[in-house]
């Protein structure tokens, strides 16, 4: 038997998605979609992924030959459906400028596919799809 000041609840676990949890590796693909030019190198990416309560943190590490470049990403997953987003920035003519990335998709058993429209340099066109594929490790 407790008193109305003795009796202490504690706070439930956080809900943890298992469906998104851990690590995937893929690749990073880059796309002209405006009408600025991309060339570049074949990307492959890593992710480790964390979610509590449907909050996702992401670090998706995209590696060309010898330089790899960790991006922390952070958003939601809603059943198996994955959203998520980063601060980037990029030059155009000559002005810095910053844009958010927002990628979206879905789980699809051990495979994640997000897309991305990024519009870096709106008045030269220079838009770009980005799709990250990953497999569960």
């Amino acid at each position: 038997m407790c008193s109305l000041s003795g009796c202490k609840k504690s706070d439930p676990d956080p809900v943890v998605n298992k469906g998104l949890s851990g690590n995937w590796a893929g690749d990073y693909q880059t796309q002209q979609a405006g009408s600025c030019s991309w060339s570049g190198p074949a990307v492959t990416a890593t992710a480790t992924f964390q979610v509590v309560n449907n909050t996702v943190t992401a670090i998706v590490t995209q590696t060309a030959g010898p330089t790899s470049v960790p991006t922390q990403f952070t958003g939601t997953i809603d059943g198996n459906t994955v959203s998520l987003s980063t601060a980037n920035s990029a030059i155009c003519n000559g002005t810095p400028r910053s844009y958010i990335s927002r990628f979206g998709g879905t789980i699809n058993g051990s495979t994640l596919t997000l897309v991305s429209r990024d519009t870096i340099c709106p008045a030269q066109g220079c838009i770009f799809l980005k799709t990250i594929k990953l497999t569960r490790q």
